[in-house]
């Protein structure tokens, strides 16, 4: 299994475990594309690739705005879990780690979406 369909899954699982709904502006799959999107980004580290505590749901929109602007997504994460956790998840920056075993994540997150699909949620 490659990163890449690891991360379809993973996407999938954020939707399924967190919502089909933008965390900044509330807007569903119905209103807009709703994606995975990282507060601290990838580019930091592969620390944050697959963090659940560091990926929510957002609209294509804010998800594109992250990448100009950060600060409305760091204030949505700030006022909902506090800046304990928003300090300890940037210092994972400095941890290095080396992705294995997409194989397994895969089919963590593939078995997870499965059994959340019917329960009236939908991709």
């Amino acid at each position: 299994m490659s990163k890449a369909n690891c991360w379809k899954w993973f996407r999938l699982y954020i939707l399924a475990t967190k919502g089909c709904k933008c965390v900044q502006c509330g807007k569903t799959t119905e209103e807009a594309i709703i994606q995975a999107g990282h507060v601290i980004t990838k580019s930091y580290g592969n620390i944050y690739y697959f963090n659940r505590f560091d990926v929510f749901p957002q609209c294509s929109y804010h998800n594109s705005l992250h990448n100009r602007d950060n600060i409305p997504y760091f204030a949505w994460y700030r006022n909902t879990f506090g800046d304990k956790r928003l300090d300890r998840l940037y210092e994972l920056r400095h941890k290095k780690i080396k992705w294995v075993g997409y194989e397994a994540r895969t089919k963590r997150y593939k078995k997870i979406v499965e059994q959340l699909k019917g329960k009236n949620w939908k991709p």
